[in-house]
């Protein structure tokens, strides 16, 4: 199941990380080693497989020490149920794969809970049942058993693509969010700027300040504007002649004219006009960087 589900992560551009991928059993639940726990905290997504059997988590030089190889169970699921309740606080999408088998044995296990006598078919400790109880209250959606590795494909899959599906629907709400904070703050730099104005205004010198900042702020948003940085970058413009074209001319044709007047490259004109005509967004940046100047086209 490990080697499939990273296939299928791999076949998604995703890159698979085991938590105890070159660890011997011993060393993954080690204290030691406790450092894989910062993996969980870096992923996208954390997967958990629960089957039947932890005979493969039981290295040869305990086999058959039954307190040790219990102590060795109980101290990885305790390391599994750590991984899973860090990625749940860090609210990281989790999903709990659970073989078919010893899901049906979990239902038996619920109704004989103080029955210690029972012997699982699928099971070779009654501590999965225990994780798998801890699990299902945190997660029930997140939570699938199955039976062969086609049908975990196609769940998660399925769960992938709602998770797509969700961070496209919260773009509009964030972005309505982020665009209401920036009008606050727009708002709040009106109101500062007046403060200042109030003070400086009465200061020597104070009005002539005012005004050389105020035209240095209207130059420097003018210089950053698409329009003038595209002239500017194009056909190495000085912003200032692009500035005086827009004051000085009555429409599009006229600032095109000015500007092309002032660059010592070829056809400068006729490639601007018709850009203009042929790229909407660039008529609309030059209306924008004229608007700055307060000289509406």
């Amino acid at each position: 199941m490990r080697s499939s589900l990273e296939t299928l992560m791999s076949s998604m551009s995703y890159e698979s990380i085991f938590s105890d991928r070159g660890l011997s059993p011993m060393e993954a639940v080690s204290p030691s080693s406790s450092d894989h726990f910062h993996e969980v905290r870096s992923s996208d997504i954390y997967i958990m497989i629960i089957g039947g059997s932890t005979a493969m988590l039981i290295p040869d030089s305990i086999r058959g020490n039954e307190d040790k190889e219990a102590e060795l169970t109980k101290r990885y699921e305790e390391t599994v149920s750590k991984e899973f309740s860090i990625a749940m606080e860090l609210d990281k999408p989790s999903f709990v794969l659970i073989d078919h088998s010893v899901y049906a044995e979990y239902a038996t296990f619920r109704r004989n809970r103080n029955n210690s006598t029972i012997k699982y078919a699928h099971v070779d400790r009654n501590s999965i049942f225990v994780l798998i109880d801890n699990l299902a209250q945190v997660t029930k959606s997140h939570l699938f058993q199955f039976e062969r590795t086609t049908e975990v494909h196609e769940w998660l899959r399925i769960q992938l693509s709602s998770l797509f599906h969700d961070l496209l629907s919260r773009r509009p709400t964030a972005l309505s969010a982020v665009t209401s904070q920036l009008n606050e703050l727009a708002e709040l730099n009106k109101t500062t700027k007046r403060y200042l104005e109030q003070v400086v205004s009465a200061t020597p010198n104070g009005k002539q300040m005012i005004a050389d900042e105020s035209k240095r702020l209207v130059d420097a948003k003018f210089a950053a504007s698409d329009f003038v940085k595209h002239v500017v970058k194009r056909y190495s413009i000085d912003p200032s002649i692009i500035k005086s074209a827009m004051r000085e001319s009555s429409n599009e044709e006229a600032i095109i004219g000015e500007i092309a007047r002032a660059s010592v490259q070829p056809r400068v004109r006729e490639e601007l006009l018709d850009l203009l005509k042929t790229t909407p967004s660039i008529k609309r940046d030059l209306f924008l960087a004229k608007s700055i100047l307060d000289t509406p086209v």
